[in-house]
């Protein structure tokens, strides 16, 4: 899923610093992707959401 902060901004009706703080933060832990495209910021969720107990691993390829 692929999303730009204005697309999650309206849906959520947050305010740009908040809605900024916690993407950082979704960022910071790997659950989000940010890719910077000029002066739009487009975030891919990473999780897969496959529903089983086992950890999750973003990105990292088990042998």
């Amino acid at each position: 899923m692929i999303f730009t902060r204005k697309q999650l901004r309206d849906a959520v009706l947050w305010g740009d610093t908040q809605l900024k703080l916690h993407l950082s933060r979704l960022v910071e832990m790997e659950y989000l992707l940010l890719h910077r495209r000029g002066l739009t910021f487009t975030y891919e969720l990473l999780f897969d959401g496959d529903g089983s107990d086992a950890a999750h691993l973003n990105g990292l390829i088990v042998p």
